[in-house]
């Protein structure tokens, strides 16, 4: 059994003008029908109505013509003008306007101007302006509106502008906020009104994409694609990917600052921006080779994925005093160089001044691999690795215990710093 839908019409449209054109009609009506009643007349505009597909009480009609009711349908308005032109040898509105203003019944034309708008109607002027000021936000033009209406009666606060500027809850707003918008589109070079919606129309397909661009999607999606950037290129820290997004985001129109885009990529926000995830899937998408797919390398390095993140640093510091107390007369600097070595060995570039400070307990935090690499010199034997007490430097003579690449640490610098050697020949050649 299906039940009938009701006519979303059945009490008109939504739209509300000013009453007091419509009860001048209704006195211009009593002074052509003097026998009339206010009953009367509000019955039939009841069955008029009826018959035009609009349930209206009889009861409400008649407060709408007494000024209980302020506000009227234009669709009950245009019925009462119908109905004064029936007889009355009034056949056009320019007629009842003289007719109105020989009796005494004139409207003055601001009277007819609702004192609201329809948030729909806001809408098209919203995007407009959203587009042709890309760095901004509905927060900051909710901002602005709220420094402009701030010396009216009825004050708004930012978070209902920014419930009606995004068209939830609020069907009516105040004239005063479409005057605001159409000031802030004065400064963009829009005119009126009239120019405004000319021009949204004129850049629809435009608008449209950039109302694509706005909208905020899950963050998990996006997250997972950056933590696949930096295991292809190994780099841990988000820095140089949000500098990269930043950099193409500015140049398709919708910048967005560092920190925020560093945000973004810690994982630090619920949502981000289609645009940034459209951008961020264009610039791992030209890394693919030929038949591979974003899906397919996602779930690829998933399990790689938990090595950028993060760990207490006190847990790998526990690590390193519990090797150093296998290992006797191994230094924490020592062993800071073999965990980078050993990190390196992994794909990520990092220095041991970065690591011997997590294995002395000076921070709080350490990434993830750092961790597994610190496991996997604890399970090491120890003879198999450079065993400060079996392992001694290959330079001939030196007594010290190797710590990287057969060598300790004043000939490994010898080795790999050239300075020493530049200033002993500048000092050759001044002789």
């Amino acid at each position: 059994m299906t039940v009938a839908r009701p006519n979303a019409n059945i009490h008109g449209s939504r739209e509300r003008v000013p009453g007091a054109f419509f009860r001048a009609i209704g006195a211009l009506y009593f002074q052509s029908h003097p026998n009339s009643s206010q009953e009367g007349l509000a019955d039939e505009m009841r069955r008029r109505l009826a018959a035009s597909g609009i349930q209206y009480h009889t009861r409400t009609l008649k407060r709408q013509l007494t000024g209980a009711v302020s506000s009227v349908p234009p669709e009950v308005e245009a019925e009462m003008r119908q109905l004064l032109t029936e007889g009355n040898g009034l056949r056009t509105l320019y007629d009842i306007e003289d007719a109105l203003a020989a009796s005494g019944l004139q409207v003055a034309p601001g009277e007819r101007i609702s004192p609201y708008v329809r948030v729909e109607h806001l809408l098209p002027l919203v995007q407009l302006w959203l587009h042709l000021n890309p760095g901004k936000s509905k927060r900051f033009l909710a901002r602005r509106l709220r420094d402009e209406l701030s010396g009216g009666d009825d004050p708004y606060t930012v978070d209902s502008l920014q419930v009606i500027l995004a068209g939830k809850q609020h069907l009516f707003a105040r004239r005063a906020v479409l005057e605001g918008l159409l000031a802030l589109l004065a400064e963009n070079g829009v005119a009126s009104e009239g120019e405004a919606r000319s021009r949204y129309l004129e850049l629809a397909e435009e608008i449209a994409a950039s109302v694509e661009r706005r909208e905020v999607v899950s963050s998990p999606g996006f997250v997972r694609l950056c933590r696949l950037w930096q295991l292809r290129h190994h780099e841990p820290s988000s820095r140089r990917l949000a500098l990269m997004l930043r950099q193409r985001l500015a140049a398709g129109v919708l910048p967005l600052s560092l920190p925020h885009i560093q945000n973004l990529v810690s994982g630090r926000t619920r949502g981000v921006r289609r645009g940034v995830l459209q951008v961020l899937e264009g610039l791992v998408r030209q890394e693919l080779r030929q038949g591979e797919t974003l899906e397919q390398e996602v779930a690829k390095v998933f399990p790689q994925m938990a090595d950028l993140g993060w760990v207490r640093a006190e847990s790998v510091a526990a690590l390193a005093r519990e090797c150093v107390a296998r290992h006797p007369g191994t230094s924490a600097r020592q062993l800071a160089l073999r965990l980078a070595d050993a990190v390196r060995r992994m794909g990520y570039p990092i220095s041991h001044c970065s690591i011997q400070p997590i294995l002395g307990g000076w921070k709080k935090k350490a990434r993830r691999f750092v961790y597994r690499a610190m496991l996997v010199l604890m399970e090491e034997r120890p003879g198999s690795v450079e065993d400060p007490r079996q392992v001694r430097c290959l330079t001939k003579g030196c007594v010290f215990p190797a710590v990287q690449e057969g060598l300790c640490r004043t000939c490994w610098l010898s080795k790999h710093d050239f300075r020493p050697f530049e200033r002993r020949s500048h000092g050759m050649g001044g002789v």
